[in-house]
């Protein structure tokens, strides 16, 4: 059974692109916080072979991602875009009754974990930081980065998918396309 807040997002998407598509809660919640693929989508509408290619192979990257952990390399990039985001904002953290919002929803989320031991960048981290807890789905450490005013939960509270995890709005990237 689909969600209304999916169902929302489909047709914001239908709206916007001019596609309407019949594929699933999860490759809809890709199209909403990829703004490449979107677009992808987008610039491919009169293809409907290239639309369910590009479709097929999104799929294929969700069951990857699943399966295996954040590479160092991923996890290295993806630090270096929030350190640089978080720069760019001149550096703010979020007041301290936010934090602990944010640090109590992800305490209640499936997805929090230990950081893996074989990863040398969450070693580092460990041993720095002295925390380890970290989100299975963005590869971050939780402490840190709900400490950034520039991050967000990157999981939609169920059947909400403009609202993260947070409780806080997280920006869809098929509203960019107007």
């Amino acid at each position: 059974m689909e969600h209304a807040g999916i169902e929302k997002l489909r047709q914001e998407f239908k709206q916007q692109s001019g596609i309407s598509l019949e594929v699933s809660d999860e490759i809809m919640l890709e199209i909403a916080f990829d703004s490449r693929f979107a677009k992808y989508l987008e610039n491919a509408q009169k293809n409907k072979e290239l639309v369910g290619l590009l479709i097929k192979n999104k799929e294929k990257e969700i069951q990857a991602r699943n399966q295996a952990p954040l590479s160092n390399s991923d996890v290295i990039l993806k630090v270096s875009k929030a350190i640089a985001r978080w720069t760019k904002s001149g550096m703010k953290t979020v007041e301290p009754h936010i934090l602990e919002k944010r640090l109590n929803a992800c305490q209640k989320c499936p997805h929090l974990s230990a950081a893996p031991d074989e990863k040398l960048i969450y070693k580092l981290a460990k041993a720095v930081l002295l925390d380890d807890k970290t989100c299975r789905v963005s590869g971050c450490m939780v402490i840190h980065k709900a400490k950034l005013t520039v991050e967000n939960c990157p999981l939609p509270i169920p059947g909400e998918p403009s609202i993260s995890r947070w409780g806080e709005p997280i920006r869809v990237a098929a509203k960019s396309l107007q």
